[in-house]
């Protein structure tokens, strides 16, 4: 196997992880409904990423960087999740 499909599927697991913990966290508000899709978004991206890594397609080195740039997100806002959801959100 190559190193981009490892490195695709890490971290498309860690993404789809992360989007699912947060997601179920969120109250649809004015501020949680954006959030929300933003989550959603993150999560349908690193699923489809997922899929083609599982399927044997192609995985393009620019789907990895998008991978990356999402984790790398997710994991610098981590600390604003660690101790209780922002009041924003907040359910």
């Amino acid at each position: 196997m190559n190193f981009i499909y490892i490195a695709a599927t890490l971290l498309a697991v860690f993404i789809l992880i992360s989007c699912v913990r947060r997601g179920d966290c969120i109250q649809m508000s004015k501020h949680g409904f954006g959030w929300g899709l933003l989550y959603l978004l993150y999560a349908f991206f690193a699923g489809m990423t997922l899929l083609q890594v599982l399927d044997g397609v192609r995985v393009e080195f620019m789907e990895v960087v998008g991978l990356l740039a999402v984790a790398c997100n997710l994991w610098l806002t981590k600390n604003l999740w660690r101790e209780d959801v922002p009041a924003s959100v907040k359910k």
